[in-house]
């Protein structure tokens, strides 16, 4: 059975290649390809990334974009610092932690990472088997607990609203991607499943249909524990009844907001014309059909980017819009 420290490798394989990158300038797509970094197989991040670089190119003559599977949050921001890639999918709070300096194992303030729109609202997911006796958060002292790559926002975001509780060092979290710890849950060698993902999760949706789930309700736990006292950027959020099959209440939880980003050096008029087609109705018609999550798209919230500096062409389009004014996340 593979252990915590064992997953561990992955991460640190990702971040030696990081290290490399950003050492050498980073390895750059081939010539006229730009690479957006999306997330871990079964996560919202690279489904909405595929969807996004399809929109384009059908609607941008001459653009070719690579989707790709990656470490997620934190490794896109460092590979979009780096250059090796143009542009990726963030979320917030991870942003606002680059901006400060405060990434894991990247001490630097980000300088090259610029804010391209909000896209949706990603809510974190605690799972356990249908007939686990736990009910609540709490009650996971002393259980093992898959909760992402290390490093990575959603692992990040496990251990500050495990540690809110008083109980981070008394679970034993379990550092891997969402496939092997789909693989350990359906096995019983997991507890439970801690993901960071835009609802409905694929991950647990395929997981739900052979070994059926309960999600935990966070958010009471969060409000006793002044969890959204101390990161504000996260905001209470609801995963609606029917949302996974068999499971019909709806269950409380919190929200980090996705966004998408760019390379500073990424042509201001193609981000200009990509804004444009993400946010016509055919785009977000489209981006409904591949995932529903595009729900939250819109042009009202779509400007709010937080602490990251405006990449000029998304500058160019907000300022054209009626709505969608800028937002100020809590600053460094």
């Amino acid at each position: 059975m593979a252990t915590a420290s064992c997953r561990r490798g992955v991460w640190l394989g990702l971040s030696l290649f990081l290290a490399l990158g950003l050492a050498l300038g980073g390895c750059r797509e081939p010539r006229g390809t730009m690479i957006f970094e999306g997330g871990p197989e079964g996560g919202t991040f690279y489904i909405f990334a595929g969807g996004m670089a399809k929109l384009f190119e059908d609607a941008i003559p001459g653009t070719r974009i690579t989707a790709q599977r990656s470490g997620g949050s934190v490794y896109n921001l460092l590979r979009v610092e780096s250059g090796s890639s143009g542009m990726a999918i963030v979320y917030a709070n991870d942003a606002l932690a680059g901006i400060k300096g405060e990434l894991p194992n990247y001490a630097r303030p980000l300088s090259g990472v610029m804010g391209v729109a909000r896209l949706y609202g990603g809510s974190a997911h605690l799972a356990v088997p249908k007939g686990s006796p736990c009910t609540s958060p709490i009650q996971l002292k002393g259980k093992r607990v898959g909760v992402g790559y290390s490093g990575s926002a959603t692992a990040l975001s496990a251990e500050k609203f495990f540690r809110s509780l008083g109980i981070w060092e008394s679970i034993i979290p379990d550092y891997s991607s969402y496939e092997l710890a789909a693989t350990d849950f359906r096995n019983g060698r997991l507890d439970a499943l801690w993901q960071m993902v835009g609802f409905p999760s694929l991950s647990l949706t395929n997981i739900n249909r052979e070994t059926p789930i309960r999600l935990l309700d966070l958010g009471e736990a969060a409000k006793e524990a002044g969890f959204f006292q101390k990161y504000p950027i996260y905001t209470p959020s609801v995963i609606p009844a029917g949302t996974y099959r068999g499971l019909d209440y709806p269950v409380e939880t919190f929200q980090d907001q996705a966004l998408w980003v760019a390379s500073n050096g990424v042509d201001e008029e193609f981000v200009y014309q990509a804004l444009t087609v993400l946010f016509s109705d055919e785009g977000m018609r489209n981006l409904k059909k591949v995932h529903p999550v595009a729900s939250d798209l819109s042009l009202a919230e779509g400007g709010r980017v937080g602490v990251l500096p405006m990449h000029p062409g998304a500058a160019r389009f907000w300022r054209e819009q009626e709505e969608g004014p800028a937002f100020v996340l809590p600053g460094p």
